[in-house]
């Protein structure tokens, strides 16, 4: 059994009633079949967290897989988190070759837990901190798995205007990625870093 969560088949999640379910909770609502468009459905749920900017709900992707067909944007939120079930909540890139699939513009103070992304080889960028608006901090990406990208699975400070920094990155998986995690400017610094040792396996 791999030793990494984020490459389980499906991370136990007990969702809150507060929570934004991308099935049941936005309009449209996301079907997560692999062949409906959900890109709307999940940058609803986004566009809820952006009403409230510094109250914002947790987002829920139940087990599904999500195929979207161009970038999701966060803007100007503090303190959200998207929680996913490991390999069993998959979003999956289905648009132009080149794209970024997540467009974190100012979304500080945030986690992300058990999304597995999949740029299917045409996607250049899964996680992409390019912050236009506010300073990104203290941002976490947990049990999160990366699959197929041809520049990066997490990118940061890519024609930035505001540092994206403070940053965790714990126990994620990348497979088939030219770079795991890209950091390209000087100012974007104590990102840091969490594996698990070669000998301990998740039972």
């Amino acid at each position: 059994m791999s030793e990494y969560l984020a490459a389980q088949d499906n991370l136990p999640q007990i969702e809150r009633s507060d929570w934004i379910n991308v099935k049941t909770g936005v309009t449209p609502a996301a079907v997560g079949d692999g062949v409906a468009d959900d890109t709307a459905a999940i940058q609803a749920a986004l566009n809820e967290l952006m009403k409230s900017p510094n109250a914002p709900r947790p987002i829920h992707l139940p087990p599904g897989e999500y195929r979207i067909t161009k970038s999701l944007v966060g803007t100007k939120i503090q303190g959200a988190s998207i929680f996913g079930h490991g390999r069993a909540t998959r979003i999956v890139w289905d648009g132009p070759v080149g794209g970024r699939m997540f467009h974190s513009n100012g979304f500080s103070r945030s986690s992300y837990y058990g999304l597995t992304w999949d740029g299917r080889g045409k996607a250049a960028v899964g996680f992409d901190h390019d912050s236009k608006t506010y300073y990104e901090t203290r941002v976490r990406h947990q049990y999160c798995a990366f699959y197929n990208f041809t520049e990066s699975g997490i990118r940061v400070g890519h024609k930035q205007k505001v540092a994206s920094a403070e940053m965790m990155y714990y126990d994620n998986y990348f497979e088939n990625c030219e770079r795991g995690i890209s950091t390209l400017q000087f100012n974007d610094y104590d990102n840091a870093a969490r594996e698990l040792p070669e000998s301990r396996e998740v039972q």
